[in-house]
């Protein structure tokens, strides 16, 4: 009743009632399917001493899934932990070295496809204070997707004069630290 509740999206506890409720449909011979049809979709094995139960998650059918902060983990009914250094496992000089450019050309595409706002292709991390850019699998499919769309020569250009135009407004002291 509780796995029902919570997939339900109820957080209450099931009162003495309607576990009794529960109970008696039960001895009657209702099915648990009818008893409790969202739950069906989970397998729940149990023997004397382990208590094991599985879930496939996917994206078309089954049980709604979202995501959910460290604070929401203990509400949950099921928590899995992804390692978001698998999913954005690329750095600038890795994407860099798929395409055959060098990181300064890149960084150019990068820029100009707006990859850094796209939260599906690029992420940042912190690590202490220093900080970390890292780029998906998808980054880099997208990447490769505008060769053929862009001309790169133009895009480069378009970088360097970006570059150099920051660079002349930047106050002198800046310019001598860097």
């Amino acid at each position: 009743m509780i796995v029902e509740s919570n997939i339900n999206g109820l957080q209450a506890q099931p009162t003495d009632k309607e576990i009794n409720r529960i109970v008696k449909r039960i001895k009657l011979g209702e099915s648990s399917g009818s008893l409790f049809p969202a739950s069906t979709r989970l397998s729940i094995e149990a023997d004397d001493q382990n208590f094991v139960f599985s879930l496939k998650l996917t994206r078309s059918e089954g049980l709604p899934v979202h995501m959910v902060s460290n604070e929401e983990a203990e509400q949950a009914m099921a928590v899995r932990e992804v390692n978001l250094l698998d999913r954005y496992s690329l750095s600038l000089n890795a994407l860099a070295d798929h395409l055959g450019f060098t990181a300064p050309r890149t960084t150019a595409l990068v820029l100009h496809l707006g990859l850094r706002e796209d939260s599906e292709s690029f992420r940042e991390f912190a690590v202490g204070k220093s900080r970390f850019g890292r780029y998906s699998q998808r980054a880099l499919t997208k990447l490769r997707g505008a060769l053929e769309e862009h001309d790169m020569d133009l895009v480069w250009t378009s970088y360097r004069e970006k570059v150099r135009a920051r660079r002349s407004t930047m106050p002198q002291e800046k310019l001598d630290s860097a």
